[in-house]
């Protein structure tokens, strides 16, 4: 598993030159989110009481942010997304609106002698619901990150708490019988239907995907990969590149494990770029524009933009904090999934240390325009290939 960031030392799109600067490996250091009840929008998971702002890092209200509905009395699983296991315990808490606390719905504090790394890596806790509705309120996950100057990650779930369960208990996407509990529409699971996977078999792909079972820790286990020429949503994009060829393109090695390739396509503007590394399952490239010279300031990890809330993290382009930009603030990414011949190629993007996500989360589109990955055995070695290509400017 490899992820490489880098970044433009000056980036003219009408040029016929980019300057690549490497800024070294980085393996992703993302934290907690909540996934039942699902967190608000944007659900990312490195809001933290030290860069975000309390109670949950995200305000209540953004349009689109999801509403969970709960019975009253009743006992839940409630569950997390963990993508890197800081060391610590957690709280799980019922609030209002106001943010007023309510209950304390569960507190983890591993001991001493018993802090295993299996300790860090829970993902779940069964929870009893208070007997009273509640409804506008919040359940809040609070995660010690001990190793992070003792800070907090924290993830919020809008919830409303009901006495009388109706078919919004199914979380949208089933329906709730009296004594039988939900019935869950096709790809959906669980006691709430609040779980998706994005394929069953590979019809659900189209006729050029294969539906894989990542064995991820959390939703959506099944996901669709794309055979040798095809990529983007139920595989349906044809890829103009079909077989990876770097003989016409610049080269640097960026590790011994790691090798870019890249050039200009002057008739249609485009950027090629490939990647080879030694390794498996998954590999992404990132870059921005170089903020050693000042074309990009620590401004850019308060994206998105909310209205009438303060900045979610403090600016440190001048002072003495200046060069503090994580490798990952800010980060344009492709993101690639591979399994032998078939691939899951994603158009990414990441405002710091949290998960890069898909542009589409932020409001954007997928901008690649050719897609080829795949492993290969170099030797005795398993190694991964990329290509891509995107145009040299772009509107998203």
């Amino acid at each position: 598993m490899t992820a490489i960031a880098i970044s433009y030392a000056k980036v003219v799109f009408v040029a016929t030159v980019v300057l690549l600067n490497l800024l070294g490996f980085h393996v992703v250091e993302a934290h907690v989110k909540l996934t039942f009840p699902t967190a608000r929008k944007y659900d990312l998971d490195f809001l933290d009481s030290k860069r975000t702002v309390p109670p949950c890092g995200m305000p209540a209200g953004i349009p689109g942010s999801p509403v969970t509905t709960l019975i009253a009395g009743s006992t839940i699983n409630a569950t997390w997304h963990l993508a890197y296991p800081n060391k610590g315990g957690y709280t799980i808490e019922l609030r209002a609106s106001n943010n007023d606390l309510i209950q304390v719905l569960h507190i983890y504090k591993p001991r001493a002698e018993a802090s295993t790394e299996a300790d860090y890596l829970r993902t779940h806790q069964t929870l009893v619901l208070p007997a009273k509705e509640c409804i506008h309120c919040l359940i809040r996950l609070l995660r010690d990150a001990e190793e992070w100057d003792n800070s907090t990650q924290w993830s919020c779930a809008d919830v409303d708490i009901k006495q009388v369960p109706t078919d919004e208990v199914c979380s949208g996407h089933g329906t709730y019988q009296l004594n039988m509990g939900c019935s869950c529409h096709i790809s959906f699971s669980g006691k709430y239907c609040q779980y998706r996977d994005e394929c069953r078999a590979d019809f659900d792909c189209g006729p050029h995907g294969k539906c894989i079972d990542t064995q991820s820790s959390s939703y959506p286990k099944l996901k669709c990969f794309c055979g040798n020429g095809w990529f983007g949503e139920h595989c349906a994009t044809e890829s103009p590149v079909k077989e990876i060829n770097h003989c016409r393109h610049t080269h640097r090695m960026l590790t011994d494990a790691a090798n870019l390739y890249w050039r200009i396509i002057r008739d249609t503007q485009e950027i090629e770029i490939i990647l080879h590394v030694v390794g498996s399952s998954w590999i992404a490239l990132g870059w921005r524009p170089d903020d050693a010279v000042g074309d990009i300031t620590s401004k850019c990890r308060s994206f998105p933009n909310l209205p009438n809330y303060p900045r979610t993290h403090p600016d440190t382009s001048t002072g003495e904090n200046a060069s503090r930009m994580h490798a990952m603030d800010c980060t344009d990414m492709v993101i690639a999934q591979v399994r032998g011949n078939y691939s899951r190629v994603r158009d990414s993007y990441t405002r710091d240390i949290s998960t890069p996500r898909d542009d589409s989360v932020y409001g954007g589109v997928d901008s690649l325009t050719a897609v080829v990955a795949k492993e290969a055995m170099v030797g005795t070695k398993l190694t991964t290939w990329l290509l891509f290509r995107r145009n040299l400017t772009s509107e998203s």
